[in-house]
């Protein structure tokens, strides 16, 4: 069998349970977070209209949720050069007169 994510060989798996656990790995880290914050707003509904006691998604631990990745700060022109010709392009208007660095 081969991953269509990742592209390479996985081993069949030995029996069911270890085969609905490759499937969840399959599942990005974003994915799963999402879900877990859909159901939990889920429970919450139900809690609020009587139909639910509990919420489970805040049984799990924090640390055990996946992590949000951090967002990097990259600018979107790596070219200073090309960054200084489109502001001296700009109009007059706009107060770009001089530039940092």
């Amino acid at each position: 069998m081969i991953d269509r994510q990742r592209s390479t060989p996985v081993q069949e798996p030995k029996n069911e349970a270890e085969g609905k656990a490759t499937e969840r790995r399959s599942l990005s880290d974003a994915t799963i977070r999402h879900n877990l914050n859909l159901l939990s707003r889920f429970f919450s509904w139900a809690i609020e209209r009587g139909h639910a006691t509990t919420n489970p998604v805040r049984m799990i631990p924090v640390g055990k949720r996946p992590q949000q990745t951090p967002k990097s700060d990259q600018p979107w022109l790596d070219d200073d050069a090309v960054v200084r010709t489109l502001v001296n392009k700009l109009p007059e208007m706009y107060g770009l007169d001089v530039l940092p660095g």
